[in-house]
C-alpha cells in the first residue's frame, strides 16, 4: 500500500492455493489502490487469475536447464583441457598459427563455461541450493586480486580502485568476487567508448559497500527495475549487439540477498552506470 502512494504501482502478489483434492493452484493477484483528496485510501480493485500453466511451464524449463547444463559441464572441461594441451605444444613446436587457432578455441570454451557455469547457479538458486561459505578477509587486498584477473581480458579499459574505510568483512570470499568480476565485466562491455571504470569499497555503520562505476552507455530509466530479473537484456544492449544472456546481474543480486543485503543501480542514459552493493560486515553464519 505504502509503495502504491509513494509510487503509484500497482500491487501483484503470487500465491499458491490447495483445492479439495489436494491439487495445488498457483494465483496472481494484481490491485489497484485509489485515494482520495487527502491522499487516504478509499477503495481498492483487483482480480485473481489463475497461472497454474504458467508456473508448470517455469518449472519444466528451470528443470530442463539444470539438466542441459550439468551434461554440458563435461564436454566443455574436456575441450578446455585439451585446447591448453594444444597450446602449450603449440608453443615448445613455435607453430604460430596452430597457436593462435588453439588460442581461439580456448577463448570459445572459457566463455562457453562461464554460460555453463551460469546456468548452473540459476538452477542452484531456482532450487534453494545456492550454498555460501563464510570466512573473514581482507577487502582491499581482495578487490586489488581480482583487479590483476581483469588484465587478462581487457586491455582497453584502466581500473582505479579507491578504497576507502573498509577493511575487513565475512562472507562468501568466491561468491563476492563472482559479483564484483560480473559487475566489472559487464562494465567494460557496457562502456565501449570510455576507458577508465572505478572500483569504490567503504564501510557504512555495520554495512560494507562496494560500488562499481563506468561510463557507457547507460540504461534507461523504465528499465532499471528489471535490470536484476532473469534473462532481462536491456533495450540498447539487444541494439547495440552487446553479448550476454542476462544472467549476471540476476545471479549477483542473489549471491549479494543471501548475504543479507541488497544490489542496486543507479544510472543515467547515455552517461553511465554505477552498480553498488551493501552487505552486513559480520554475517549470522560466520565461522569466525
Amino acid at each position: 500500500m505504502k509503495s502504491a502512494r509513494v509510487n503509484g504501482e500497482s500491487n501483484d502478489l503470487e500465491f499458491r492455493i490447495k483445492l479439495p483434492d489436494g491439487s495445488i493452484k498457483w494465483m496472481l493477484s494484481k490491485s489497484d489502490i485509489f485515494f482520495d483528496g487527502e491522499n487516504i485510501p478509499s477503495r481498492m480493485i483487483g482480480v485473481n487469475i489463475d497461472i497454474t500453466d504458467r508456473k508448470n511451464l517455469e518449472h519444466q524449463k528451470d528443470v530442463f536447464i539444470g539438466i542441459a547444463s550439468h551434461e554440458l559441464r563435461t564436454p566443455v572441461t574436456s575441450l578446455k583441457l585439451f585446447s591448453n594441451i594444444i597450446i602449450n605444444q603449440a608453443r615448445l613446436e613455435q607453430k604460430e598459427q596452430v597457436l593462435k587457432s588453439a588460442q581461439i578455441i580456448k577463448s570459445q570454451t572459457d566463455r562457453l563455461m562461464r554460460l555453463v557455469d551460469d546456468l548452473l547457479d540459476v538452477s542452484k538458486i531456482q532450487a534453494g541450493k545456492l550454498e555460501l561459505n563464510y570466512q573473514l578477509f581482507d577487502v582491499p587486498e581482495f578487490v586489488d586480486s581480482i583487479i590483476s584477473e581483469t588484465k587478462h581480458f581487457t586491455q582497453s579499459h584502466k581500473i582505479v580502485y579507491k578504497p576507502g574505510d573498509l577493511e575487513k568483512i565475512t562472507g562468501d570470499k568466491e561468491r563476492i568476487g563472482q559479483v564484483i568480476m560480473n559487475l566489472i565485466s559487464n562494465a567494460i562491455k557496457y562502456s565501449p567508448r570510455a576507458d577508465c571504470i572505478i572500483i569504490k569499497t567503504k564501510q557504512k555503520g555495520e554495512w560494507a559497500i562496494i560500488e562499481v562505476q563506468d561510463f557507457g552507455i547507460g540504461i534507461p530509466k523504465e528499465e532499471q527495475g528489471k535490470i536484476f530479473d532473469r534473462f532481462f537484456r536491456t533495450t540498447d544492449a539487444k541494439d547495440k549487439n552487446i553479448s550476454g544472456f542476462g544472467l549476471g546481474l540476476f545471479i549477483s543480486s542473489e549471491i549479494v540477498r543471501r548475504h543479507g543485503g541488497e544490489l542496486k543501480v543507479k544510472s543515467t542514459q547515455g552517461k553511465g552506470s554505477t552498480f553498488y552493493f551493501s552487505i552486513p560486515l559480520k554475517q549470522g553464519h560466520s565461522d569466525e
